[in-house]
């Protein structure tokens, strides 16, 4: 039985839920290790408990860390504050090296993880880099964001053998779906749901109390009578944030979204632009949030969504594509072989670690 490691990004919960999914998609049929920062560490833990999965190993990696003021990153500010971790990165990477060695891994799938990749590459290890981020390579835009985000995305994959893309727009494959979401059986009890970033919550809720919407479930709340899960299929319509899983999730339940993208995160605002552009939404920044708001809040009332689509190429896939993505990862794990260490950038990968490991 080949070991497979699984690497997930710490930005966010995204990438976290993404690697609770895939480890019930593979647990019976490889041995699985977990490699993940600590800051989501709870998160996968409680998750696989709430589904009656045994612990897996569970390895810690450095995370990057974003710094943000209101609803904006401070991109300057982020690279200062990243600088010692960049410094640290042959250090980082040599320990996790020597804890794929003491695995025995045969496989690693990554999801927007670069250490890891580093890792793996100077032990030849194949490498799966599975994300939804690196989408923004696809955008033909040339803004400074665009640019930044490309640049970004392209670091944050690290090396790989393989890239499959997973969006519900462009990509090699459409989103995967949470287990408790598939379990829910969509209505329409009546109610809002708002998922967005503390300092977005009062002004959304204040606009929706001058508009007549008084029946509405914010989250994340500590003292909740519904969970989140149950709370998104029996709504009427939902405001969040521009995250992909929480759009994907919204689209499978065939509930209307409107997004409000954090400000200088690229990939967010190409997120939202698709899911309005395919007639599933809309989007607003804070400053046109109150006149967006007004618009969603009527159009839900008048049963509008969802819209017809623009065009045929902004079509989106609203279904979840977990068996098409398990068939993929099964066929590179079952081909994928661990390259000869005598080749030539995996040896001066190996060497540069060994230096600091061993």
């Amino acid at each position: 039985m080949k070991t497979v490691a699984i690497a997930a990004n710490g930005e966010g919960f995204g990438h976290a839920s993404r690697l609770v999914s895939l480890v019930e998609v593979l647990r019976e049929r490889y041995k699985l290790v977990l490699y993940a920062p600590e800051t989501i560490h709870g998160f996968i833990k409680e998750k696989l408990s709430q589904r009656g999965v045994l612990p897996y190993p569970l390895r810690t990696l450095p995370c990057p860390a974003f710094v943000k003021r209101g609803d904006s990153v401070k991109y300057i500010a982020t690279i200062r504050k990243n600088l010692p971790l960049l410094f640290s990165l042959r250090k980082q990477a040599a320990i996790i090296r020597q804890h794929m060695k003491n695995d025995l891994v045969d496989i690693l799938i990554s999801d927007f993880e670069p250490f890891s990749t580093w890792a793996a590459k100077s032990l030849g290890i194949p490498v799966l880099q599975i994300n939804h981020p690196g989408i923004v390579l696809r955008s033909p835009s040339l803004t400074w964001d665009a640019l930044l985000a490309k640049t970004v995305a392209w670091l944050m994959m690290g090396w790989y053998d393989k890239r499959i893309l997973v969006s519900y727009y462009d990509g090699d494959c459409g989103p995967v779906i949470r287990k408790e979401i598939m379990q829910q059986t969509p209505q329409d009890k009546g109610h809002i749901v708002v998922y967005v970033k503390h300092e977005y919550q009062k002004k959304v809720l204040a606009t929706l109390s001058e508009l007549g919407c008084h029946s509405v479930l914010s989250y994340p709340d500590p003292h909740a009578t519904i969970n989140f899960s149950e709370a998104l299929a029996t709504c009427t319509a939902v405001i969040a944030s521009a995250g992909h899983q929480i759009i994907s999730e919204c689209l499978y339940l065939q509930k209307p979204i409107l997004v409000i993208p954090q400000r200088g995160q690229f990939e967010q605002r190409l997120n939202a632009v698709r899911l309005e552009e395919a007639g599933y939404g809309m989007y607003a920044t804070m400053r046109s949030l109150k006149r967006k708001l007004r618009q969603f809040v009527r159009d839900i009332r008048l049963h509008t969504y969802p819209k017809t689509c623009r065009a045929a190429h902004r079509a989106i896939d609203c279904n979840d594509n977990t068996k098409i993505l398990e068939h993929r990862i099964v066929s590179f794990i079952e081909e994928a072989r661990v390259t000869p260490l005598h080749t030539l950038t995996n040896q001066l990968l190996s060497d540069w670690l060994m230096g600091v490991a061993e």
